[in-house]
């Protein structure tokens, strides 16, 4: 069980978390370089835009970040420059999962992390990792709790 960590406020994260998750897209929660030269374990980059599939990964299709309708792109676009084992996960919440999973249908090799805050580490079927706890709801820090229980990339 591999337990991480992900927030706007990159300082509220414990300096060793086995892995930790931030912005790195120019965007209003981007993580300075500071941040990423602070934590020790594995670190993974998050896009909300959509316009930084050079550099990160991971691809948040929350509400107020990325929209939907640009997934495929984004995904297409990493398996381009790093080809068909680039890492491409998206996040998302339970109740947009469906639609997302439509968006990006015939692209192979798409992950999943999904914000399902019950305050329990939990697997979902068909995805990676789950966004189980965050402030106010069993986190006790300001930060988000990830389990991660699946393969990011293959």
């Amino acid at each position: 069980m591999s337990i991480g960590y992900d927030s706007v406020s990159w300082e509220a994260i414990p300096q060793h978390a086995e892995f930790v998750l931030g912005y790195d897209d120019d965007g209003d929660y981007s993580w300075p370089q500071e941040a990423w030269d602070y934590f020790t374990g594995t670190k993974y980059r998050i896009d909300s835009t959509g316009a930084r599939a050079d550099q990160c990964g991971f691809l948040d299709v929350e509400t107020g970040a990325a929209h939907i309708g640009i997934a495929r792109q984004w995904c297409e676009s990493r398996i381009k420059l790093y080809g068909p084992r680039a890492r491409r996960v998206l996040y998302c919440n339970m109740s947009t999962w469906p639609a997302l999973e439509d968006a990006v249908r015939g692209v192979s090799g798409v992950k999943y992390w999904i914000a399902n805050p019950t305050g329990h580490a939990h697997r979902i079927p068909g995805a990676v990792m789950t966004q189980y706890a965050w402030p106010g709801y069993g986190s006790p820090g300001n930060y988000d709790m990830n389990y991660l229980y699946g393969k990011l990339v293959g």
